[in-house]
């Protein structure tokens, strides 16, 4: 006996199911993941179904009005995974499940096609009958010539298949169309033979394919030491096995690249997700993934959720990017979610790193994962060799410029020698900083407590946090003076003095501003390994996972712009960071050259940094963790309270930060209340509260307690905003 009421999630702030009751006539459609439309006050909406019932729990119980799906879109294994991170991160369950489904999905693209309505031996003797028609005469020959009964669009003439239509020589069909973006045939090149460290880490990770059980490793491996063909291979070791699998990288700038080399070795196995994709898109991926058509998915965090059913292995490449926490709606981060999903289904979770995130790094010491180590490059080429320019110190190329003198040198050297020089700034636009030298004015957001910067291309100051232009100043709105300087450099700028230093060079710049149209990185990127372009620069999407074998020079223009952020976390973001981007140069058979402008050549992350030290500046920033009880030691929630009215979220933090003192104990440490880094964002003003203790189930249970007893509390205007194992706390 069908059920007779269902129990929904709807895509509202909040966490609970609302009971329906189910019309007769839809009560063999309704079931569990499926997608339907109800009414909700005075809105009509989607909601998903989460369970099913017999009788009501409620009196006043209203009827669903459509089901929207033939089949559920969200299958067991996804529907677990989301009552996981709605419980883990505080997320609502229907905005969780809304975040996890791609929209349109009920909508595929079609177009008109036709068929032959008659045996093809009958198609002569109708054409003789068409004399006064000889298009649609030529149409009927094409079918014969080509011994099909199906048009082809190149036939052309849809008007002359209409007359056949209404002669009932053809029929009218619609065909789906697949909306994919990555059409290009990929020649696959051999597979190398692989190096006896590659050996030894597949010959760990293939026998845990083939248990299918939960295992996680991690693949510690140098820039340049083959970690995509392990990545390869495995993939290649699942499939032959009959699972899926899913290869997560953290930038949309990277996926072009791994398709290739995934494509090139599974072609026609493989789709594609990230947000980059229109919305249809996305759907038609999500409708193969579904439909058994594909069995890798490569992309970004979003692909953790793709509706695989025999998933047997999971890869996140360069784990340790920041890209894979989402810093708005849901908090979840996709390393962690992955490794949850993978525990759920009996899946391998390979973590590949060149610099693992210590909490990562901190796990494979204490036996929760198997570290897995490369530590030779590819064909034994060496590391770059890392020069250090202190910036207190150093003459630029240029008077106020960014290049100095020693990595101009070098940078010629390349230009003659026909090699690619990478540079990296972690600044866009023009000039970051507008000042007065009369009064001490500096020209800052109205809406944000940042600094506007200016962009030369537009000519006008942008806000790099909620978007807002204004255009330049010709006096001080303070002191009416007109002594006006642009400070500080960043990539826009930086290209405009490369290209006066280098006349003849062929200048690039990879950031926000100029990769905004779609498949940018795809072109930028393809010219590079072209050598169309002899000089790069760009901000941290040129760090990331790129493998160009002409790029011999890597310039780090500033490599305290991390370092010195109010963050515990930019000692290792900085290592991180010039050891990723150091590691894009000497990829090919010439060795690589990197010179790192700082104005701290002495601090160990930098120095570290140089000697490609991992393990020693690990042991050092943990022992730093360690004695400051900060992650991987302990585990951290942070309660951010925002507002339009300044005073009220002061007040309202105050009280919030008065529930959290409470639970305060040996084993649990509190943090604030204190003004945010970045205080004032979109014109709201932000306080923070942080809790920490070494179990995260504790630390959660007293997250819990404190929102029940703050949820009465609250006023309309105060916003409150959880994150679990926070990644960013500016």
């Amino acid at each position: 006996m069908p059920y007779s009421y269902a129990d929904i999630v709807i895509p509202k702030p909040v966490h609970q199911t609302f009971q329906y009751r189910i019309p007769a006539d839809l009560l063999n459609q309704v079931a569990v993941g499926k997608r339907v439309k109800v009414p909700f006050g005075r809105q009509v909406i989607h909601g998903v179904v989460v369970g099913l019932s017999s009788r009501a729990e409620v009196e006043k119980i209203k009827l669903i009005i459509e089901v929207l799906d033939d089949h559920p879109v969200i299958n067991p294994d996804l529907m677990a995974l989301s009552e996981w991170i709605s419980s883990y991160y505080f997320s609502p369950p229907g905005i969780t499940l809304k975040m996890i489904v791609p929209p349109n999905l009920a909508e595929p693209k079609t177009k008109r096609s036709y068929l032959l309505n008659i045996p093809l031996s009958q198609i002569e003797a109708e054409m003789a009958g068409l004399k006064r028609s000889p298009r649609q005469a030529e149409i009927l020959q094409l079918f014969l010539a080509h011994q099909t009964d199906k048009w082809d669009e190149s036939w052309g003439d849809p008007s002359a298949c209409k007359a056949l239509v209404s002669k009932n020589l053809l029929l009218a069909v619609e065909e789906e169309v697949l909306r994919n973006p990555y059409t290009k045939e990929i020649q696959g090149a051999a597979a190398p033979i692989l190096n006896d460290e590659q050996s030894v880490a597949l010959q760990k990770i293939k026998p845990a394919i083939e248990k299918g059980e939960f295992y996680p490793f991690l693949l510690y491996g140098i820039t340049g030491s083959g970690k995509t063909e392990v990545y390869l291979r495995a993939l290649e070791h699942n499939l032959s096995l009959g699972k899926e699998g899913i290869l997560v990288v953290p930038e949309i700038s990277l996926t072009p690249q791994m398709i290739d080399r995934v494509e090139g070795r599974f072609s026609g196995k493989v789709a594609v997700i990230h947000s980059g994709l229109s919305a249809g898109e996305r759907a038609d991926a999500w409708r193969r993934i579904q439909n058994g058509e594909v069995s890798i998915v490569v992309g970004v965090r979003s692909s953790i959720f793709a509706p695989f059913r025999r998933l047997g292995l999971i890869i996140i490449d360069e784990e340790h990017d920041g890209a894979y926490k989402q810093e708005n709606d849901v908090k979840y981060h996709a390393r962690d979610t992955a490794l949850v999903r993978a525990k759920k289904a009996g899946a391998v979770v390979l973590l590949g790193s060149a610099t693992p995130a210590l909490e990562t790094y901190y796990n494979s010491q204490i036996g929760k994962s198997e570290r897995v180590l490369l530590t030779r490059r590819v064909a034994g080429r060496p590391l770059p060799a890392v020069t250090l320019v202190n910036l207190k110190e150093t003459e630029m190329a240029l008077k106020g410029g960014g290049i100095s003198r020693p990595l101009h040198e070098a940078i010629l050297k390349r230009l003659e020698r026909k090699e690619q020089t990478l540079l990296f700034l972690n600044r866009r636009g023009f000039s970051p900083f507008l000042l007065c030298y009369d009064c001490g004015f500096s020209l800052k957001c109205r809406h944000c407590s940042v600094s506007l910067t200016f962009h030369k291309k537009t000519g006008s100051f942008h806000c790099h946090y909620c978007d807002f232009t204004t255009v330049p100043l010709v006096v001080c709105p303070q002191c009416h003076g007109s002594n006006l300087a642009y400070l500080g450099q960043g990539t826009e700028k930086i290209e405009e003095e490369l290209i006066a230093l280098y006349p003849e060079a062929r200048v690039a710049r990879m950031d926000r501003d100029s990769m905004a149209k779609k498949f940018a990185h795809d072109h930028i990127l393809g010219e590079m390994r072209e050598n169309k372009i002899d000089i790069l620069v760009g901000t941290q999407m040129v760090t990331k996972g790129h493998d160009l074998p002409s790029i011999t020079l890597v310039g780090v223009l500033c490599a305290d712009t991390i370092l010195n952020l109010p963050d515990f976390r930019s000692a290792e973001k900085t290592f991180q960071t010039l050891t990723q981007v150091a590691g894009r140069a000497g990829r090919g058979d010439t060795p690589g050259e990197v010179f790192v402008q700082t104005f701290n050549p002495d601090h160990y992350s930098v120095v570290y940094a140089k000697d490609q030290d991992y393990h020693g500046f690990c042991e050092k920033e943990l022992l730093f963790r360690k004695e400051l009880n900060y992650p991987p030691f302990t585990r951290m929630i942070s309660f951010l309270l925002s507002g339009k009215n300044e005073k009220q979220v002061e007040e309202k933090t105050r009280q919030f930060a008065g529930l959290l003192a409470r639970y305060k104990s040996s084993s649990i440490e509190m943090l604030g209340p204190a003004q945010a880094p970045l205080y004032k964002l979109n014109g709201n003003y932000r306080w923070r509260c942080l809790i920490k203790g070494k179990e995260i189930r504790k630390v959660q249970e007293i997250s819990r307690d404190i929102i029940r007893e703050w949820t009465p509390l609250k006023k309309n205007g105060v916003r409150l905003e959880i994150d679990v194992d926070p990644q960013n706390l500016m």
